[in-house]
């Protein structure tokens, strides 16, 4: 079934759509794999709570759904949500599949470890604006490969950087 789909995905590009084509396969399906989050906001959708929900579907079970949503005549984009799909430990598990599968995923996430201020590393680490700057995750994330790494467009250098063997001595003024 999934050799079938991958067959064909040539011949059915996933951005082209007929109106008829939603007559029989869906464009977005959300699949909300856990409640667990460890925010729990009062205003969330999920009704979020700190552990998984006992009674969710299993890996097999999520993985038979995802194969249901393969055969489908039409690609779709599948969004993994919650509470957050990160608590879940077999979350990579299931996008490979998915993928596998010739679906198209995106997930929506807390991120929780991006807002965690002690983590970010070089001049981003030690800036006396970190609490409302952060840089940019995604920047760093695409130059470096590393989430926390320093925000590499930023030109501010931080009084706190100054000296630091990470702190270029070309960088660090001279009064």
């Amino acid at each position: 079934m999934i050799a079938r789909y991958q067959d064909s995905i040539a011949t059915r590009p996933a951005h082209i759509r007929s109106w008829k084509s939603f007559d029989h396969s869906p464009m977005l399906v959300f699949y909300e794999l856990t409640r667990a989050c460890d925010l729990v906001c009062s205003h969330c959708r999920a009704c979020a709570q700190k552990r998984r929900d006992p009674n969710e579907l299993d890996t097999a079970d999520s993985k038979r759904l995802i194969e249901q949503l393969s055969e489908f005549p039409d690609p779709l984009m599948l969004t993994l949500t919650g509470g957050d799909p990160l608590k879940r430990v077999d979350i990579y598990e299931l996008i490979e599949y998915a993928v596998a599968a010739g679906i198209d995923v995106s997930i929506t996430s807390t991120f929780r470890m991006l807002r965690d201020i002690d983590r970010l590393e070089g001049k981003c680490g030690v800036c006396e604006f970190r609490n409302v700057c952060g840089g940019s995750r995604a920047r760093a994330f695409g130059v470096t490969g590393n989430l926390m790494a320093e925000e590499p467009d930023c030109n501010y250098l931080p009084p706190a950087f100054h000296g630091s063997p990470s702190c270029p001595t070309s960088l660090v003024p001279t009064a």
